[in-house]
């Protein structure tokens, strides 16, 4: 099995799809590789860690503590100090900004931006994960279909599928905020026609019309991937149905009824025909007659 095609990593933040390698920031990470595609999270919940204000507040603590075990005569406030400047160096390093354990990170993403899409909406995420779900589907019966399938190429097209997916969730996203932000501001005590109103209205038009093509095409996408699904699904199941049928087909059994007597039926006239004909005796001669 070669190098995946695709990266698909979570965290609690977002879901970042990319050609390119995705990795866990400490914290150790889970993965699932199926056909050319590679699922990463992270191992551990995302926490915090000893970087930024906590980091430079531990450092004035130490360097403040060494001033004054100097003033009070200590010889060995030098390595109070000390340790306080580390501490300080180690923030600084790590930065205010560093990202926290047990979240995805993509090495590549400042240079290659355009080759990752970040998805931090819950709908464009759960979006995607349906549409990766169709595709797992699908993956999954190509080994039952066998040559019937052009297994590397299908795994190319479902790559290419997904990832175009991921870029138009990404896009919609962006739209839907612009959206969001244009939905926040007031007109309250404005003119309909004030000139501002008028272009605030048409904007909110443009992007909702917009965003309605995007849930459309999206909606689309998704239909594509679940009928590569079930279209391999219901041929295997439509195979395995002919199989069964075959099988019974080629199964020796005589469907002619037998016509001769039925012994049961005789049994339970002649037991009829004898009780009767003791009830007959006992109501002419009573109870102590012997049949």
């Amino acid at each position: 099995m070669g190098s995946p095609e695709l990266y698909v990593a979570r965290d609690k933040r977002a879901t970042m799809v990319s050609r390119l390698r995705l990795t866990v920031v400490d914290g150790g990470a889970t993965t699932e590789r199926w056909g050319g595609v590679l699922e990463v999270a992270p191992a551990v919940p995302a926490g915090a860690t000893l970087t930024g204000p906590g980091v430079w507040t531990t450092s004035v603590i130490l360097v403040v503590g060494a001033l004054g075990f100097a003033c009070s005569g200590a010889r060995w406030w030098p390595l109070i100090a000390l340790a306080g400047v580390v501490v300080g160096v180690a923030g600084s390093i790590r930065g205010p900004g560093a990202r926290l354990p047990g979240t995805v990170s993509a090495p590549q993403l400042v240079k290659r931006r355009d080759e990752h899409y970040v998805l931090e909406d819950t709908t464009d995420r759960q979006s995607f994960d349906t549409g990766l779900s169709f595709a797992r589907r699908a993956w999954s019966t190509w080994p039952a279909l066998g040559a019937l399938v052009d297994a590397p190429a299908a795994e190319r097209l479902l790559t290419r599928a997904l990832l175009d997916l991921a870029e138009m969730l990404e896009r919609r996203q962006r739209v839907r905020r612009i959206h969001t932000e244009l939905a926040a501001y007031e007109t309250q005590g404005l003119a309909a026609d004030n000139p501002a109103v008028r272009k605030l209205h048409t904007q909110r038009a443009t992007v909702a019309q917009a965003l309605d093509g995007w849930d459309t095409a999206v909606s689309s996408r998704l239909a594509s991937l679940e009928a590569a699904a079930v279209t391999a699904e219901t041929f295997l199941r439509e195979q395995e149905i002919k199989r069964a049928t075959a099988t019974f087909e080629g199964r020796f059994f005589d469907p002619t009824i037998p016509a001769g007597p039925d012994a049961a039926a005789e049994l339970v006239a002649g037991t009829a025909a004898v009780l009767e004909a003791y009830r007959e005796l006992d109501a002419r001669y009573g109870p102590d007659v012997e049949a």
